[in-house]
């Protein structure tokens, strides 16, 4: 009667140890492969919008993306991108834009340092 109790207990616990494996098994294999796409960020959507309002010529957004790029907020850091945003905006006499494209000629920002150049935008 005794053995009879232990492997009683015994088939229990392995039964109910194959039950949480099954379980944690089908539940890996629910979750979402590393072959599909995430869902776009919130930061990746903002971008997204932002980009599309500076290339329809939003002075105002080509500005803001030139300050993305100058900073690297939410893309890596490209000042010759950076640039041609300002460059863009400043054109459309955005004054940030302009004042943008002095500091970055005074400060040799991936432009050749260019002190008149610098003082004209400024």
């Amino acid at each position: 009667m005794f053995l009879r109790d232990i492997h009683m207990r015994y088939g229990k616990l392995l039964f109910a140890l194959m039950l949480v494996a099954s379980v944690g098994a089908c539940g890996e294999s629910t979750s979402p492969s590393s072959s599909k796409q995430e869902p776009a960020s919130t930061a990746e959507i903002k971008f997204a919008e932002l980009k599309k309002q500076a290339d329809s010529g939003d002075a105002v957004a080509q500005y803001n993306l030139g300050s993305s790029y100058h900073t690297g907020k939410d893309v890596p850091k490209d000042y010759a991108k950076a640039f041609q945003w300002f460059e863009k905006a400043a054109a459309q006499g955005n004054t940030e834009a302009q004042g943008s494209l002095g500091l970055i000629y005074a400060r040799g920002e991936g432009v050749p340092k260019d002190a008149a150049k610098a003082a004209e935008w400024l």
